[in-house]
């Protein structure tokens, strides 16, 4: 990931949405949750701890020069629009993500989700061109 981070902030331009930093913290949170069941005043001790993973997420944005792309009502629109994605099952926060791609308009769409990645090909970013959904490991080929 990081030879990709790199490749991208010496030829590319690179964004994220703001929605990652949520999607951080809570994936850490249920995480960590799991082993804290029963605990007393769990939520209160594992929210700062899942926080760090935002600041984490900050810290990479600022090494890598990439920017974080506002969540907006015409991204909400479009997402709601978009009936590939509710036909292939993609849910709210990555169909929001890709809306954000589409929008730019980006060409390549960086994921680890195998239902993003099966969309390779099958979008249109905002001029016109075909947006790639790939893994970190075509993303180093095409960058």
């Amino acid at each position: 990931m990081e030879y990709v981070l790199q490749k991208l902030t010496a030829r590319h331009a690179s964004f994220t949405s703001a929605l990652t930093f949520y999607e951080l913290e809570e994936s850490l949170y249920a995480l960590l949750a799991q082993s804290a069941k029963g605990t007393a005043h769990a939520a209160t001790m594992l929210v700062p701890a899942a926080r760090s993973i935002a600041l984490q997420a900050v810290v990479m944005v600022n090494l890598f020069a990439i920017t974080i792309l506002d969540l907006t009502k015409s991204i909400v629109d479009s997402q709601i629009r978009e009936i590939t994605y509710q036909l292939q099952g993609i849910r709210s926060a990555d169909a929001l993500h890709l809306s954000s791609a589409i929008s730019l308009p980006a060409d390549i769409f960086i994921t680890t989700d195998q239902a993003l990645i099966a969309l390779d090909g099958t979008l249109t970013n905002a001029a016109g061109n075909m947006l790639r959904c790939v893994d970190t490991d075509v993303a180093r080929t095409l960058i």
